[in-house]
């Protein structure tokens, strides 16, 4: 009887300890996501959810330290959804049909296109930005592109405003400014009138009455690029040759994602809902893998970076892949 009362009391006090763990973890999350809720009641099931997350969290890196999972996952600043209301701020608008017209790219014949490459390493990369609250992935995917294109073009690094795309493209090129859009039309829009520089144009994470000034343009576009749907060789030669691409995810299963090459079965090929940025690919201990821009802040995944599984089409990444030409 005695020893039971110690067992329990012992189980009592991990329970407590982990609870505590648990509540301090939560404070910091708070704090580092700016973190506010209308009611202690909204709090609580925020709270509660988290909890439910960082069991989850536990649980995959348990099997990660045993060699059984390829990446990490960690506190990101999704980490009070649930997996269906994270599923439901993902605002990728999949393209509805091809766009006639468009240039498909061809892999050139004899060019060695190189094993690895990094287009941060060769400045063509601005720093990661953050969408917050806005769902205009699409926006940041395509101007990444851009400022890739513009870098390889002028040997100039700019940063170009994700804003003036969300505010002048709902109506005549049908994208949904914070509430969602796709890759071509925002390139067609870039081709017709430009873009300013983010410093001109600020992002202010809601959609806002367009204000372009068309003697601030920085660039057009000539044209932009398809590369060939569901061929990772392609995809591999457009970055290699090229440089940064626009692509689209299945990204619901990277909710939690912290660090390693991203690997999973659960994300789909087909259903893509988040634009990302292809800028480069390599291998580590025999994975072959992409690496991935976001727009979540640097404090998602890799310094806001995520390595995902190369040669599967993973979450479908090169299932839509698209690149502006100056």
């Amino acid at each position: 009887m005695q020893l039971a009362v110690i067992l329990f009391g012992l189980a009592l006090a991990c329970v407590q300890a982990r609870t505590t763990e648990n509540h301090q973890q939560w404070l910091e999350f708070k704090k580092d996501h700016v973190k506010f809720y209308r009611s202690l009641a909204e709090e609580y099931k925020r709270f509660s959810i988290f909890q439910d997350n960082l069991q989850k969290i536990d649980e995959h890196n348990a099997l990660y330290e045993k060699g059984l999972k390829s990446y990490k996952l960690g506190v990101t600043p999704f980490a009070d959804l649930t997996s269906e209301e994270f599923k439901e701020l993902l605002a990728f608008k999949p393209r509805s049909s091809e766009r006639e017209g468009n240039r498909i790219f061809e892999i050139p014949e004899n060019v060695t296109i190189p094993e690895s490459i990094d287009w941060r390493e060769k400045g063509a990369v601005t720093p990661v930005k953050n969408q917050g609250v806005c769902g205009g992935c699409w926006a940041f995917s395509v101007t990444g592109s851009l400022e890739g294109a513009y870098f390889n073009k002028y040997n100039n690094l700019v940063s170009f405003s994700e804003q003036q795309l969300i505010d002048c493209t709902i109506g005549k090129y049908q994208l949904l400014g914070c509430n969602g859009g796709e890759l071509d039309p925002a390139f067609q829009y870039m081709k017709d009138k430009g873009l300013e520089t983010e410093k001109n144009y600020p992002f202010v994470m809601y959609d806002d009455k367009c204000r372009v000034n068309d003697s601030l343009i920085v660039t057009k576009i000539s044209e932009f690029i398809d590369v060939e749907p569901n061929n990772e060789d392609a995809l591999i030669a457009a970055v290699g040759l090229i440089g940064p691409v626009s692509i689209a995810i299945d990204a619901e299963p990277i909710q939690l994602y912290n660090e390693g090459i991203f690997e999973s079965e659960s994300c789909s090929k087909v259903e893509l809902n988040h634009a990302v940025l292809a800028v480069g690919y390599g291998t580590m201990d025999g994975k072959d893998y992409w690496i991935v821009k976001n727009s979540w802040s640097t404090m998602f995944g890799e310094k806001g970076y995520i390595r995902m599984r190369r040669g599967v089409n993973q979450c479908g990444i090169a299932t839509q892949p698209s690149y502006p030409v100056i």
